[in-house]
């Protein structure tokens, strides 16, 4: 099972490196960052007993400039993401993904950015906690994660950035519901801070 989820990992970071790495060598402009900041994140679909909880991420975003205003930004992330059970708090879902967000960003002003693309994520565990103790649910979950992803940023003078991204998740995270009809799709609002750590110039 570990040797499985190693390798979902790594191959999901070799097909990022690989679409990228041209990009940078042929590009003059590109700066990789560090960031980290909390998600809001809950379940969606027309499931109702379930209410959003505050986890986080971290993890590193690389921007390479395509033309004037317009960068490619491809991310490594680890996110905590799940949902709390609104009428017992004590139930907890706790989600662990690395995620591999890919998305066009538009600088429509100068230190504004706007962001859109895909998202894709790999389930590296997962656990639902109650009053009884914490269980593992991994193999009861789909191991991945597609949707669409949309954000802002804002960049300070001295090139630290932060924003806002929402995640829409388009797939039911459950392998098998019990109801067909019943649909658990991540969903994710994320605030971040973001760091530059290499300038290409």
């Amino acid at each position: 099972m570990i040797e499985g989820r190693t390798k979902s990992i790594l191959k999901g970071s070799v097909q990022l490196f690989l679409f990228l790495f041209p990009l940078v060598c042929h590009s003059q402009n590109w700066v990789l960052e560090g960031k980290a900041g909390m998600n809001v994140a809950t379940l969606g679909g027309n499931e109702t007993n379930l209410e959003a909880r505050l986890t986080y991420h971290a993890g590193l975003s690389l921007q390479v400039n395509l033309e004037e205003s317009i960068y490619l930004t491809g991310e490594l992330l680890y996110s905590l993401q799940g949902a709390r059970n609104k009428e017992i708090s004590e139930i907890i879902n706790s989600y662990h993904y690395l995620n591999f967000p890919l998305m066009i960003r538009y600088y429509i002003y100068d230190n504004v950015g706007v962001s859109v693309g895909a998202q894709n994520g790999y389930l590296i565990a997962a656990k639902i906690k109650d009053g009884l103790g914490t269980r593992d649910v991994r193999n009861e979950l789909r191991h991945y994660d597609i949707g669409v992803i949309a954000g802002l940023s804002y960049k300070l003078p001295a090139k630290i950035s932060f924003g806002l991204y929402y995640y829409l998740g388009l797939i039911n995270t459950r392998e098998a519901a019990s109801n067909a009809e019943i649909k658990f799709p991540n969903r994710v609002l994320s605030f971040y801070v973001a760091v530059p750590l290499f300038l290409s110039n």
